[in-house]
């Protein structure tokens, strides 16, 4: 082996242990997925397609991939918005080229726009982050959030019941214990959907749970990057 080829060698090893620990390490390790109509936990199905937490914080982002879906290689979108406000929002600063100043006026957001079906190409998520529903507060400091991004056909079902937690009850869904299911759909396979089991009444987990608002709304602000795009593009390490 030459000693370029060793460097290389050493390059690409230190890149497989990079991308190793953003796995292990990262937001993602704790994530709540759906495949084929099963929500899954740490790659565990979740009994009765059914859990109960709490909603400790939520997010608005908005995605625009030019590239077919390969489930062997995650890549980040061509274009993407985030906002913890779900307002206005406007492509993130990492976005090389961005498909236009703002989303609202942007080709990729209208209907019609998509490839396949008669959507935006341009797909709109809800990102929630999670606490178990059983927890004490003096656990609540150290305890491993999960997180949640709800498919584009299951937003509005976030949006009315969290509509409908303050107008009933006057609550933040991080005063509350939620319920999330999913639920098969013949139009979309399978809807997410959301009801409210109760408030919670403990001041003292209240307090514990608000106090880590700040760094779940972090996580859920983490954007994507184009590094390894670059490289793989450039032929360059």
């Amino acid at each position: 082996m030459t000693k370029k080829q060793e460097v290389v060698s050493w390059k690409e090893q230190i890149k497989a242990d990079a991308k190793k620990v953003a796995l292990n390490e990262g937001t993602d390790s704790s994530a709540i997925t759906i495949q084929h109509g099963r929500m899954m936990y740490r790659e565990q199905e979740v009994p009765d397609n059914t859990m109960r937490a709490i909603v400790i914080a939520t997010s608005t982002e908005r995605c625009y991939y030019d590239k077919p879906y390969d489930p062997d290689k995650i890549s980040s979108p061509r274009c993407f918005a985030q906002s913890l406000e779900s307002r206005e929002l406007v492509p993130h600063e990492n976005v090389v080229e961005p498909m236009a100043p703002t989303c609202a006026e942007c080709p990729m957001a209208e209907f019609g726009s998509a490839k396949v079906g008669k959507g935006p190409a341009c797909k709109t998520y809800r990102k929630i982050m999670l606490l178990p529903e059983k927890v004490l507060p003096e656990d609540v400091p150290k305890v491993e959030m999960a997180y949640l991004k709800v498919s584009p056909t299951s937003v509005k079902n976030w949006s009315k019941y969290a509509q409908q937690l303050v107008a009933s009850a006057g609550l933040p869904p991080w005063a509350a214990v939620t319920q999330i299911k999913v639920v098969p759909d013949k139009k979309t396979i399978h809807q997410v959907t959301f009801s409210g089991i109760g408030p919670i009444d403990d001041d003292e987990l209240l307090s514990a749970v608000h106090a880590r608002i700040e760094e779940a709304e972090k996580k859920l602000m983490t954007p994507y990057t184009y590094e390894d795009e670059e490289e793989e593009a450039s032929g360059k390490y």
